[in-house]
């Protein structure tokens, strides 16, 4: 297994439901499919950028819609 690539736009979405969600961030990363310490590495990144531009969905909805991305981006580089 090699190293996957993920857009922007799904690491901003996953730091945002880390931040919010009331799971720890461990379980974030393990119910998305994806290592803890890109996940960490992920909202030392951008957690200003998620703070500064809140998300108006909740993070049940957030985890539905970045398994849904999740999914579409790995049938693509298949």
């Amino acid at each position: 297994m090699g190293n996957r690539k993920y857009t922007t736009e799904f690491k901003l979405d996953a730091v945002r439901l880390a931040l919010s969600s009331e799971s720890s961030q461990a379980q974030v990363a393990r119910d998305l499919g994806i290592n803890e310490p890109s996940l960490y590495s992920w909202i030392s990144q951008y957690r200003g950028d998620v703070l500064d531009n809140p998300n108006t969905l909740s993070p049940e909805q957030e985890l539905v819609a970045l398994k849904k991305r999740k999914c579409s981006t790995q049938t693509r580089t298949r």
